[in-house]
């Protein structure tokens, strides 16, 4: 009788433990998809860094363009606000000189 039994146990035991290696395997199946995933969302962060410091770079160009063209929008104003003063002054002269137009 105790053979019978042992040779149940051993049965039962070679049962687990095929089912383990089975149950291991799987989980290193599905580590290895897990660790496939990780390495393409880092990927994909990496391309998304990427593009956000290429965006705010371009962003501070275009801040800097802005800038540039707001002070060349300014000189312009001042410039065109002297020939004005300059037209007037011109006029009054005219007037002055009995020059007319």
């Amino acid at each position: 009788m105790p053979m019978f039994y042992y040779k149940f146990s051993y049965d039962e035991l070679n049962t687990q433990l095929q089912g383990a290696f089975a149950e291991k395997s799987n989980l290193n199946r599905r580590l290895d998809q897990l660790l496939h995933e990780v390495d393409n969302h880092e990927e994909k962060y990496r391309r998304l860094k990427e593009q956000l410091d290429r965006a705010n770079l371009e962003s501070f160009d275009l801040e800097q363009m802005q800038l540039d063209l707001e002070l060349q929008i300014d000189a312009l104003s001042h410039d065109l606000e002297n020939k004005y003063d300059l037209v007037a002054c011109t006029e009054q002269l005219m007037k002055k000189s009995g020059v007319s137009e």
